[in-house]
């Protein structure tokens, strides 16, 4: 499966700021590609 889509989002480390391994990514393209990919 491959879905793109494009606008604002946000970014967010979390965890160790050393090692920051853990991340969130939200915003609206974000629910756009899990919708797409639902469709599938």
């Amino acid at each position: 499966k491959l879905a793109i889509a494009s606008g604002k989002i946000k970014f967010t480390s979390i965890g160790d700021p050393q090692k920051i391994s853990h991340y969130i990514i939200t915003g609206e393209p974000v629910w756009d590609v899990k919708y797409a990919e639902g469709l599938c």
